[in-house]
């Protein structure tokens, strides 16, 4: 099996099951494609600004199956999606043009050993707890707030950093998976980068997935951390490119 389709079914199915908890999105499955249809529309402004209703997420070497399951899926004059393959470029190009989609951009699933991690001391890190938390980490104005459903949730696992007694960030653990945990919604206020809070979130995260039997830890970075280097720094390496496919 693919390194990266090793990770296609606990990547996928964490980021459904986060979505369908959080936002009562729907998902479904047709073997290594995945549909995740959500009730509003989702917008993107970055690299290319688009709006899409319905994610397929597709493993690699099934990327020529798609048409046919976005046919019978979707309404004929549909147009409003986007493709996430994992997959090396080389195997999904010569299909873009079959397809009559375009490439977006293309981003990476990292990867990292639980057992093998360094961490950092996190004290100042903690689970989030109530409407008071959210209602901080709201005020941060983060890409992805966090919502009251996720706190109840049993494989949702919520975190907020403070510092000085006010909440300056916040991320996701998603547990799901029995082996493999799954990062999600990393955000620091800007006023307090570059002082250790995303380390210590991940570290309070890479903590809690040991503690739960997980061997493995997953995620996809932002174009900001990308370019840093953040996670690599800290133990992440690439496991396999995500191509972002539109319709042309």
């Amino acid at each position: 099996m693919a390194l990266n389709n090793h990770y296609f079914k606990p990547l996928v199915q964490s980021i459904c099951h986060k979505f369908q908890v959080e936002h009562k999105s729907a998902a479904k499955s047709f073997n290594q494609i995945v549909a995740l249809t959500h009730r509003e529309s989702l917008f993107h402004p970055w690299p290319r600004a688009f709006t899409f209703y319905t994610e397929f997420f597709v493993a690699d070497g099934q990327l020529a199956k798609l048409p046919t399951v976005v046919r019978n899926f979707l309404p004929g004059s549909a147009r409003e999606f986007v493709v996430q393959i994992l997959g090396k470029e080389e195997n999904w190009r010569p299909q873009l043009e079959k397809l009559d989609l375009t490439h977006a951009w293309t981003n990476e699933l990292l990867v990292a050993d639980a057992s093998a991690l360094t961490d950092v001391p996190f004290d100042a890190v903690r689970p989030a707890k109530d409407a008071a938390d959210l209602d901080a980490v709201y005020r941060l104005e983060p890409d992805v707030p966090t919502v009251p459903a996720s706190l109840d949730d049993s494989h949702l696992f919520d975190f907020v950093a403070e510092k000085e007694g006010q909440i300056v960030g916040k991320a996701q653990l998603v547990l799901l998976d029995e082996n493999v945990g799954y990062i999600s919604d990393m955000f620091t206020a800007p006023f307090a980068r570059q002082q250790g809070i995303g380390r210590a979130l991940l570290a309070a995260m890479h903590s809690r997935a040991r503690e739960n039997g997980r061997s493995e830890l997953i995620l996809i970075p932002s174009r900001m951390t990308r370019e840093i280097g953040f996670y690599e720094k800290a133990g992440y390496q690439p496991a396999s490119p995500i191509g972002v496919l539109i319709p042309t």
